[in-house]
């Protein structure tokens, strides 16, 4: 599915997208770490380490995501680090029933799917992050306009998300943007978290449990003991 870490570059306007390298560039470095339950990405360009670590906890109903950007380079970085996934918001026949927003009082984005005589058995979706974000983006049509896809998006190309709600739309997309500047050595961490919830309160339940740093450390600790189960 679509899960991308997007990392530009706001100096050059150059970005990859980290763990994808849609255009097949000379990465400095390229790995994929599997273990039970969990999976990491490791690569670096020009001077971009990124790590991004996808993660099913053994509890609740949620993906986990961990990433860390560091500068390698003896210089400051400006960049533009956009998190994108896929939410799976339409749980029945009508498409035109979802609706997807920036809930106010939380740092997360909502999508809710209404309707006629439909299930209401996890019918929203909730995609938090650990930090505040500077821009976002609910609608695939906006996030691919111009013909484009997901190897080249304009709004990354651009370093400007839409940052407003979208409804009666037949695909949507997750995608939280964090502008930062990092000093050499300097690395950005983040967790994001999303799932299928019932309601508003488990949506705000959701992220404050798991878009945790602390709560990803310990949920990955978690999956590598039971790991070992396996090994004996």
């Amino acid at each position: 599915g679509v899960r991308y870490l997007y990392v530009r570059n706001r100096k050059n306007g150059k970005y990859w997208a980290m763990n994808r390298n849609f255009n097949q560039e000379n990465f400095d470095r390229f790995e994929c770490h599997v273990g039970i339950g969990y999976h990491t990405i490791i690569s670096e360009v020009d001077g971009i380490h990124a790590e991004l670590t996808f993660m099913v906890p053994m509890v609740g109903r949620v993906v986990m995501v961990k990433a860390v950007v560091t500068n390698v380079l003896k210089e400051t970085l400006p960049l533009d680090i956009t998190f994108v996934c896929h939410p799976t918001v339409v749980m029945g026949p009508h498409t035109s029933y979802g609706e997807g927003h920036k809930e106010e009082g939380m740092n997360a984005l909502l999508y809710t799917y209404q309707g006629y005589k439909i299930s209401k058995f996890y019918d929203d979706v909730v995609l938090g992050a650990s930090r505040p974000f500077d821009g976002y983006e609910v609608s695939e049509q906006r996030f691919l306009r111009g013909y484009r896809t997901y190897g080249n998006p304009l709004p990354i190309e651009k370093g400007e998300l839409a940052s407003k709600g979208s409804d009666f739309d037949g695909s949507y997309v997750g995608a939280l943007m964090h502008r930062v500047e990092l000093k050499p050595g300097e690395k950005f961490d983040v967790v994001y978290a999303y799932g299928a919830t019932n309601d508003l309160e488990e949506a705000k339940e959701l992220v404050s449990s798991f878009a945790s740093l602390s709560r990803f450390d310990k949920e990955m600790a978690s999956a590598k003991e039971k790991a070992k189960e396996y090994d004996e």
